[in-house]
């Protein structure tokens, strides 16, 4: 907080928040579902790489339109238009 000063901070902050939501999109509860079904289907190599792969596939999925709705919301609302380059700053990355 001392480097960024407050208002940076919490620009660092909102960023973080606001990107989390993304990243619950796409995780949509599959840590536990594809967990419970790899664990079920343990013994069976060919369900565990179908399980997998279709997992994969459709957080990919997610992972696009997320950055569609987030390209979105940066070019369509004057707030988020004026700070745009703190969601893609490393430095969110690396605090995170």
């Amino acid at each position: 907080m001392r480097v960024l000063g407050p208002d940076n901070y919490g620009l660092v902050a909102f960023a973080q928040s606001f990107i989390q939501f993304f990243i619950i999109l796409v995780d949509y509860g599959f840590n536990l579902s594809a967990t419970n079904q790899i664990a079920i289907y343990r013994d069976n190599k060919k369900r565990v790489q179908s399980i997998f792969s279709t997992v994969m596939t459709i957080k990919l999925f997610f992972m696009i339109i997320s950055f569609f709705i987030l390209c979105l919301l940066i070019l369509l609302f004057p707030k988020f238009q004026n700070h745009k380059l703190v969601g893609s700053s490393p430095q969110v990355v690396l605090d995170h």
